[in-house]
């Protein structure tokens, strides 16, 4: 809504309205770097009884060490869940760069605001898909009695059958089937969403932000290379999109098959690994 307001004042471009999102950004991380504090008993607006109340709580924080990266990058688990992130990423963000321009040459009669709200439909079915995910997984756990298993078969299915509803566009031309295709593949993959991140504070312990933050960057990367890829591939077949979509799911099949072999429970965290030490005397 704000950027539909802003490129209705004259002279102001889309590429004019990135730059004003990039300085309110640059302006809310000044803010944060001088508000935040990584121990709040250090922050002047604290008071004396909220430091007194801190201080009460002071074992329930402290610094978590050195990041294990060795550990980490020596870890199978590790480059499988960057893996899989960058592929969920990759076919994804289709829907946020190509997709409006594949409903208006696949569909230049449709009306334009319908058009527009189409546009829209994957993303709130993955935001669908990601609730349903989050509400469902207590009730699996108790099926299968297996937080693990149940991890693996939420993403990996949940990639599997959006690489099925991913094809769907290359075989039919109803708008009807192709959209709503497309929105089952978005709500399918977004169940890759909650499992990851659930994965990588078990995995991480107390280095998972780090651990997240990681795979969240290679998910970021998958990204970048999504539209530059699906550009080259519209430019070589003459904006025949079919070539993208089996590239998509194809991406989407190798997520699955990453999920194969992901452990999503066991952490690398060699604290919560080791069993506690027994206190001198």
């Amino acid at each position: 809504m704000l950027v539909v307001l802003l490129l209705k004042v004259p002279g102001v471009t889309w590429r004019g309205a990135f730059a004003l999102f990039g300085a309110i950004g640059m302006v809310w991380a000044v803010a944060f770097f001088l508000w935040y504090r990584d121990d709040p008993q250090t922050h002047p607006k604290v008071n004396a009884a909220e430091r007194a109340l801190l201080a009460e709580n002071a074992h329930l924080s402290g610094e978590h060490g050195d990041v294990p990266w060795r550990r980490f990058i020596g870890s199978p688990t590790t480059w499988l869940i960057w893996v899989q992130y960058f592929c969920f990423s990759y076919a994804w963000y289709f829907y946020i760069t190509w997709f409006p321009e594949f409903l208006q040459v696949k569909y230049p009669d449709m009306n334009k605001l319908l058009r527009a709200v189409l546009a829209g439909f994957p993303l709130f079915m993955g935001g669908i898909g990601s609730f349903c995910t989050a509400r469902a997984t207590s009730f699996l756990v108790r099926k299968t009695g297996s937080l693990a298993r149940t991890r693996k078969l939420m993403a990996g299915n949940g990639f599997a059958l959006a690489a099925f509803f991913m094809l769907v566009p290359t075989q039919v031309s109803d708008a009807v089937l192709v959209i709503g295709a497309l929105g089952v593949a978005s709500f399918l993959c977004d169940f890759v969403i909650p499992v990851s991140w659930g994965a990588c504070i078990d995995i991480g312990g107390r280095f998972a932000g780090t651990f997240s933050g990681s795979m969240n960057m290679m998910g970021n990367l998958g990204g970048f290379v999504s539209p530059i890829v699906i550009g080259a591939l519209l430019e070589r077949y003459g904006h025949n999109y079919a070539p993208a979509f089996y590239m998509n799911s194809a991406v989407f099949a190798l997520g699955a098959i990453c999920w194969i072999f992901i452990d999503p429970v066991t952490s690398m965290d060699d604290r919560a690994a080791a069993p506690p030490q027994p206190r001198a005397a």
